[in-house]
């Protein structure tokens, strides 16, 4: 299974009584990754989490491990995908160049007709 990170969709405020009696509040801004201690200092239950999880207010995000990283990072890997965008490039200038060429066609097929 896919390790995930969780990230906030949305702003998540909250926080925990200290030891004084007072809130310490918390946040954690959109696109922040929640952690365990971050769901500590906002207070969070799993069971909250979950429901934030269910009302979109947290993704969880697969992520990769550092295994998968050097897997795609080996020379091979990294020698298919050059060959990839390079054809995708080539490919590119060609259909840039019939656009342009039908555009012509279309602009003398349109022109309005020249009497004498």
């Amino acid at each position: 299974m896919a390790k995930t990170i969780m990230i906030a969709t949305a702003l998540i405020a909250g926080g925990v009584l200290a030891k004084s009696g007072s809130l310490e509040p918390f946040e954690v801004k959109p696109g922040e990754e929640l952690t365990e201690a971050k769901c500590k200092k906002l207070g969070l239950t799993e069971d909250d989490v979950a429901t934030l999880i269910d009302k979109g207010t947290i993704e969880e995000v697969p992520v990769r491990t550092a295994e998968e990283a050097s897997a795609a990072d080996d020379g091979a890997a990294l020698a298919a995908a050059n060959k990839r965008a390079d054809d995708a490039e080539a490919q590119v200038k060609e259909l840039t160049a019939k656009v342009s060429a039908l555009e012509a066609d279309l602009a003398k097929a349109t022109e309005p007709a020249k009497t004498a």
